[in-house]
């Protein structure tokens, strides 16, 4: 079986007591913003921008614009005034914050040995930080990116959802190429780590460093150490990650976009229409397929039954213009599937579960349709990963 391991930075592969760390950190990017605005009133817009990216539902924005959109005009200077002196700040003053962390043996250990058995892994920090944060944390860990191949490494620029929320969760599976494997995430923190991954069906690991934790019922607690003896004693008995709840349900629906918003932000106008070998279809075709499955077919079908509480079987027409380049088919798929999630928010919880009649015979339920949906966004996410 593939597996995947989901690893939590602070805490979990490097020791970081977090409230000193932040303490430190405000300190240090107030006095280097200083010339420019006073630190209270920096903190005050940097807490409140993180707010804003912790908030953020939109699968088409990421955590780095939401922040920005909020921070700079909030401060009342550009970005492009600041930018230089945070890039300096991040270069020269954040590594001094170093000696407040410290490696852990267990971690290097854990991570290691997972390459060593052909493990994906993956840091699942969160991604409220921007990329060189993150890495220098990862080199400071002793588990640093130029040694260690990571799948992915979650960073405030490439993903549009943080923890606690489930969707984030969904977002790395979304961006993992996941095809039915094991994913295992550990980390220390029941509301951020295990709580929200559990709830889309990720298999969970907690690890602690006290023995006076308090965790709740049936979910155990463990160290470092024990990973493997318990996932090789356990591994028969671990769930695969499944939507099976409307928040799950929900979750995936999100992921889809924001994976597809990463693999084409910012596509170059020449590379819609190019032709790949061994490929049926370019990319323009393709994003125009996926628009008009969610226009003509699924937001259509929701539409209907939410006025007439019955499904019917819609086929959509692929609506391909060979001087459209992608990028405004891309953005009418966007809008669809965020009404979809609108209106799905928006039903009674026991809508999803009840049985609809369904033209041409057979029955099916929101809960089923939804599944197949996930399903097909699965499929059209290999697609474009395959061509890209």
């Amino acid at each position: 079986m593939s597996i995947t391991l989901l690893f939590d930075l602070d805490d979990t592969l490097l020791t970081n007591p977090f409230e000193q760390f932040q303490t430190a950190y405000f300190q240090a990017l107030g006095q280097a913003l200083s010339s420019r605005v006073s630190p209270d009133r920096m903190l005050a817009c940097l807490l409140h921008a993180t707010r804003s990216m912790i908030r953020n539902t939109n699968p088409t924005i990421t955590l780095e614009h939401a922040f920005d959109a909020d921070f700079y005009p909030s401060i009342g200077i550009p970005k492009d005034e600041l930018h230089p002196i945070l890039i300096k700040f991040y270069e020269e003053v954040f590594p001094s914050l170093q000696p407040i962390t410290s490696p852990r043996k267990d971690a290097i250990e854990c991570v290691e040995r997972a390459f060593q058995r052909g493990y994906r892994v993956v840091v699942a920090t969160n991604p409220l930080f921007p990329v060189t944060a993150i890495h220098q944390r990862l080199a400071w860990a002793n588990l640093p990116v130029i040694k260690y191949p990571y799948h992915l490494v979650t960073t405030y620029e490439n993903f549009h959802f943080s923890k606690p929320s489930p969707e984030y969760y969904a977002e790395i599976l979304a961006k993992i190429s996941w095809n039915d494997e094991l994913v295992v995430m550990i980390g220390n923190s029941y509301e951020d780590d295990i709580l929200p991954a559990q709830a889309i069906g990720i298999t969970t690991y907690h690890i602690h460093h006290s023995s006076e934790i308090q965790k709740p019922a049936g979910v155990g607690s463990h160290s470092l150490e024990n990973f493997y003896p318990w996932l090789d004693t356990h591994l028969e008995q671990r769930t695969l990650p499944k939507p099976e709840t409307p928040t799950a349900m929900l979750a995936f629906l999100k992921a889809t976009p924001a994976a597809i918003d990463t693999l084409l932000r910012n596509m170059p106008d020449s590379t819609w229409m190019n032709a790949f070998p061994g490929k049926q279809s370019n990319l323009a075709a393709l994003v125009c397929h996926l628009r008009d499955r969610e226009v003509e077919i699924n937001l259509a079908q929701l539409k209907h039954f939410s006025k007439n509480k019955e499904a019917v079987i819609l086929h959509g027409t692929d609506r391909v213009n060979p001087n459209n380049i992608g990028g405004q088919a891309l953005a009418e798929f966007y809008q669809a599937r965020l009404e979809v999630i609108q209106i799905l928010h928006s039903l009674p919880l026991e809508n999803w579960n009840t049985t609809t009649l369904q033209a041409g015979g057979g029955s099916t339920s929101i809960m089923e349709w939804i599944e197949t949906v996930i399903a097909q966004d699965r499929i059209f996410l290999e697609e474009i990963r395959s061509i890209i």
